[in-house]
């Protein structure tokens, strides 16, 4: 049998290929904004342009990573529906897992690089008395943070959610893929395509309306334990609604992937 880890690797260097075109894009957009802003408020300082070039990371980060989110999704179905791939002696189950690891190492590497850019950013604009003394002050101030527990708890939740988040949608878009082929598989060929379609509109509605309806409810029972310290409870029960979502999801998919889930003859 294959190594997993193998598998896992040549599906992320064949999904992080997006990576580059993502943060290309982003970075156009971060300097068409920062270029108009320059243009405005004429005349401008170097650290105020670096102050804008950073905030600006922030909203095209979200939304470059949802893209990211979006893209990944799809080449992570097209190689679950691919003959080739699948042709890799290993089984379903360890197949499926490597599809789902090569995506959160994806998400990682391009988080980790928008980060570490917007920190060198703000870096740059704080550099104050010499490049040595500000980074002496950037690590004791780092280490401040993490002393601090409340900083610290934070920063894990932060961290446990965007895992969480990316196993959810992950498993789910696969749920989707999986379940929609499953049902078209026993109609006619002519019927099958709208079919399959008018199935993932409904999955994908009645998914979201189930997460939205589920997080709104956690909201309501807790809104009132919501404070101080306590502000970690809501975080913690989103983390555990998307814990539940991705092992529901990821055991059917799973159970579908063994059973039901044939590759396509057609690959891309």
């Amino acid at each position: 049998m294959t190594n997993l880890k193998n598998v896992e690797w040549q599906m992320f260097r064949k999904k992080s290929r997006f990576i580059k075109w993502v943060l290309l894009c982003q970075l156009i957009v971060v300097i068409y904004y920062v270029f108009q802003i320059t243009n405005i408020m004429m005349p401008m300082k170097g650290s105020d342009v670096i102050g804008y070039t950073g905030s600006m990371l922030i909203p095209t980060t979200i939304v470059a990573d949802i893209v990211f989110m979006g893209i990944l999704s799809w080449k992570s179905e097209s190689i679950n529906n691919s003959q080739t791939w699948r042709l890799i002696p290993m089984s379903n189950t360890k197949f499926y897992l490597a599809n789902i690891l090569s995506n959160i190492l994806s998400c990682i590497v391009i988080f980790a690089i928008q980060l570490a850019v917007y920190g060198i950013l703000i870096f740059i604009q704080d550099m104050r008395g010499g490049f040595f003394a500000t980074l002496h002050w950037r690590i004791k101030d780092f280490f401040g943070l993490l002393a601090s527990g409340d900083a610290f708890m934070n920063f894990i939740y932060m961290v446990l959610f965007l895992f969480l988040i990316v196993l959810f949608i992950s498993t789910f878009v696969s749920f989707i893929n999986f379940s929609s082929r499953a049902v078209t598989d026993f109609i006619s060929p002519k019927n099958n395509q709208w079919v399959r379609w008018l199935i993932i509109i409904i999955l994908v509605g009645i998914g979201s309306y189930m997460f939205v309806n589920a997080s709104d409810i956690t909201m309501r029972l807790t809104k009132n334990l919501i404070t101080g310290r306590n502000a970690n409870l809501l975080t913690g029960l989103i983390d555990l609604e998307l814990l539940v979502g991705t092992i529901l999801f990821g055991g059917l998919d799973l159970w579908l992937i063994n059973n039901y889930a044939e590759s396509k003859i057609v690959n891309r």
